[in-house]
């Protein structure tokens, strides 16, 4: 699931920078229709016509922001071309960009509230929709994100998928690999590449509901020294209570 938090507004009369400090946007797209008429029936038939669309947004007035409220005011006022673009991640993804003149522009000032400003823009001309993967990188992590502390060489490592799901064992870096990419639930996420034995160059597809910034793994040592400390072994395999011959 993407969140409205994670969309990002760019604007600007050159190329479009992110608008920091964005409470919400919108991106409205429609199409007229010219009705014909069709001799052989009486069902309406149609033909496509003129799209038109419109960018809306509101945000916090932060004077020291490089796009903010007075900036889109001044478009307004010059009557400039500005250029935006919608997109989840700031290295790919999904990207729907165009250009737009800005039409309305509001500031509101509350009592006890934050300084803020609205506006809407009109669509001027096509948009362009782009879908493209998403690469970054990721790195052996516990289930916090903090790095294993063995790297990099945590070897040998249990693997895991993010809903705790135990991929299988890796010995080596084209075993963590080939558990991650195998893995039937996995549709959207490819390892490509690594730099190291902990750091993975991770293909993210623009459906995917999920960029991760790690991989879940465990180190075999770490497993054990906790299995052994849960059992309370005290010396020469004996545990507290049992003889060695008691313990399954």
């Amino acid at each position: 699931m993407i969140l409205g938090i994670d969309l990002i507004l760019s604007m600007g009369t050159g190329t479009p920078v992110p608008v920091c400090h964005s409470k919400s946007c919108t991106l409205s797209r429609s199409r007229d229709y010219l009705t014909i008429t069709d001799p052989t029936g009486p069902d309406e038939k149609y033909l496509p016509s003129i799209k038109r669309g419109t960018v809306a947004a509101e945000g916090l007035m932060v004077y020291k922001e490089s796009i903010n409220g007075i900036s889109v005011l001044e478009w307004l006022e010059n009557g400039s071309l500005v250029g935006f673009s919608f997109r989840t991640s700031a290295s790919g993804g999904l990207i729907i960009s165009g250009k737009m003149y800005i039409d309305h522009w509001e500031e509101t000032g509350d009592y006890s509230s934050a300084l803020s400003y609205s506006f809407t823009g009109k669509i001027n001309g096509p948009m362009q929709i782009v879908k493209s993967t998403v690469q970054k990188t990721v790195y052996l992590a516990d289930v916090t994100g903090v790095r294993l502390p063995q790297c990099p060489n945590p070897y040998p490592a249990n693997i895991f998928w993010y809903d705790g799901t135990l991929l299988g064992i890796a010995y080596d870096v084209p075993d963590v690999i080939s558990l991650f990419n195998s893995y039937p639930v996995n549709k959207d996420l490819r390892l490509t590449g690594f730099s190291s034995g902990c750091d993975f160059t991770l293909s993210v597809g623009w459906t995917a509901e999920t960029s991760p910034d790690w991989i879940v793994a465990e180190n075999i040592s770490d497993r054990m020294a906790i299995a052994a400390s849960e059992l309370n072994i005290i010396g020469d395999g004996d545990v507290a209570g049992l003889s060695p011959t008691e313990i399954v």
